[in-house]
């Protein structure tokens, strides 16, 4: 049973799944506890079976419809009884994270083209984003 509870800051395991996200030098000074210590986002300890596996940073955005769950990063380690967490983290994300939360809709944004396929149905790409360094 994936399961998910929200971390005031970082441990070792979130460092841990921390370290092997992409560098992005578009984020905020501080890169990821920049955003968190901006009040943007929070960070979200992910367990599998009750063993940590995983961490995410998310943050709530306003929208016309109501508040939107953004997924700003995440990384998780293999769940012994799951397998890879991809879709079923982001499954409990869409049902069950978002609504505790009292958001509508969920949002992330993914430098991974087959991820819509991985997901299936429920999910729907609503943009394409293209960034140019000037």
């Amino acid at each position: 049973m994936i399961a998910m509870k929200p971390i005031p800051a970082l441990d070792e395991a979130g460092r841990r799944h921390v370290a092997t996200l992409p560098d992005d030098p578009l984020l905020p000074d501080g890169g990821y506890e920049g955003i968190v210590s901006a009040g943007r986002g929070s960070w979200y300890a992910v367990t599998c079976h009750g063993e940590r596996v995983g961490t995410i940073l998310a943050g709530i955005e306003p929208t016309r419809q109501g508040d939107e769950l953004v997924i700003i990063a995440g990384a998780a380690d293999v769940c012994p009884v799951y397998g890879p967490l991809l879709v079923p983290t982001m499954n409990f994300v869409r049902q069950r994270l978002a609504q505790w939360l009292g958001c509508k809709t969920v949002r992330f944004h993914t430098a991974r083209p087959a991820m819509g396929r991985v997901l299936g149905d429920v999910w729907q790409p609503v943009e394409t984003v293209y960034r140019s360094i000037v």
